[in-house]
């Protein structure tokens, strides 16, 4: 099998590895995750939430070698959907980006709903507004460009990095720096396997760098290097993060709320510390859309490529990107965002109910990746074998993953993200024309 190792559109813009790494992290959504997914860990499983994320980064990090293992083979913009459209049928490729598109889309504006709840509940600001200062400036970064954008990511990072290490300390020390062992735990494995399946949605932000090979420095290298630091470094903070947080609610018996650990925050600092809140909660929620809307762009702008969608979406500006794809994303991001709002009434339920959504599609993306690795190694099994477990044991996980994540979720995200699929096999069917570019 020859693997596609040269972008089929050239570009101005070189992403570099140091770009990728902190464009990536905030698809991680830091402050956001440890507030949402991470207060949550410790809400089911007590002082073994720390724990659990670490375990739920190990799992990330199986599908992140998979993930790195297609990335040196395949550099094309398009992620996911070149990985599978050359290693697997044309239809499974089509469908891959198909999911991914909805995973990005939902993904990104799940963020946006988590930092209107923290502003709506911290502040009292209405969602409404708090979700539109979310939204807005990340639009308007993206339509500017890759490199506004990726200055933009670069030093908001490095700030957040900063506060979540204060975070840390701050903590621990309202708890007189004592420590427990965050590895007892009463659970049965089913609850412990269902916490590590939540506390994996910590650092899977990963995903929205793998779309950008083709307009990426050196992308065998840095790609696969940006996806794995960012798994590790990424869940470990959030880990350490929740632990100190663990250790205030055990020491202090405070309620367990997200907003209790927001207002800890605020007592003790005052106006510094709500200016704090407001950053990073925006701060991430821009980075998140940012991120996704990037990556959202630039699977349209393949899949057009291929012709497995419009050829709309193949404008493409030698310093900006796919802008037709970019300004479709962000109508979307807006639709969505707009149309959860109203029906929920509540950007925390809204949040739930599009994060599941978005989770069920990335296992499915995922799988369809695991299977592309495992055909690719099957072949040559004395060359690849390590490879062919790699991909053999993620198949397995992601299997298991989607088993566990169907029962909790609700039933119209089902319907929802059932709805979607069969759309994009009608589409298929009918427009079953897709080309595979050398």
């Amino acid at each position: 099998m020859g693997y596609i190792t040269k972008t089929f559109k050239k570009t101005n813009i070189k992403i570099r590895f140091v770009d990728l790494f902190f464009l990536s992290f905030g698809g991680q959504s830091p402050f956001l995750s440890v507030l949402t997914y991470g207060v949550s860990t410790f809400i089911l499983a007590g002082s073994f939430g720390s724990f659990a994320i670490i375990l739920g980064t190990l799992l990330v990090a199986i599908d992140g070698l998979v993930v790195t293992s297609l990335a040196k083979r395949f550099t094309e913009t398009g992620g996911y959907y070149i990985y599978t459209l050359y290693s697997l049928k044309k239809g499974i490729g089509f469908m891959t980006g198909w999911l991914y598109i909805l995973f990005s889309n939902l993904y990104g504006v799940a963020y946006v709903l988590g930092s209107s709840y923290i502003l709506y509940d911290a502040f009292h600001l209405n969602f409404y507004i708090g979700a539109l200062l979310v939204y807005i400036p990340a639009v308007i970064f993206a339509i500017l460009g890759i490199r506004p954008t990726l200055r933009y990511a670069i030093g908001a990072a490095i700030v957040e990095v900063s506060a979540l290490i204060s975070i840390v300390f701050f903590f621990l020390y309202l708890s007189n720096f004592t420590f427990y062992n965050p590895i007892n735990t009463n659970l049965n494995i089913y609850n412990i396997a269902l916490v590590v399946l939540l506390a994996s949605s910590i650092p899977i932000g990963y995903d929205s760098i793998t779309p950008l090979g083709g307009e990426s420095e050196r992308p065998k290298v840095t790609i696969s290097k940006a996806i794995f630091s960012v798994i590790i470094f990424g869940g470990i903070l959030a880990a350490f993060n929740i632990y100190s947080i663990s250790n205030y609610i055990i020491f202090n018996q405070v309620p367990i709320k997200s907003a209790s650990i927001i207002n800890v925050i605020l007592n003790k600092f005052g106006n510094l510390a709500a200016l704090f809140i407001i950053f990073a909660a925006a701060n991430d929620g821009i980075l998140a859309t940012l991120s996704f809307i990037l990556s959202a762009s630039r699977t349209l702008f393949a899949m057009a490529n291929h012709n497995s969608l419009p050829e709309y979406f193949k404008k493409f500006d030698m310093n900006k990107g796919p802008m037709n794809a970019l300004i479709f994303t962000s109508i979307v991001y807006f639709i969505i965002l707009i149309l959860s709002l109203y029906i929920f009434n509540d950007p925390f339920i809204a949040f739930l109910h599009i994060a599941i959504i978005s989770l069920i599609s990335y296992y499915f993306v995922h799988l369809f990746a695991n299977f592309a690795l495992f055909r690719i190694t099957i072949a040559k099994i004395s060359k690849r074998f390590l490879e062919l477990l790699l991909s053999i044991i993620a198949i397995v996980i992601t299997l298991v993953e989607l088993i566990f994540v169907f029962p909790i979720a609700p039933i119209n995200s089902i319907v929802i993200f059932i709805a979607w699929t069969i759309i994009g096999i009608i589409y298929l069917l009918k427009n079953y024309k897709i080309r595979i570019k050398k």
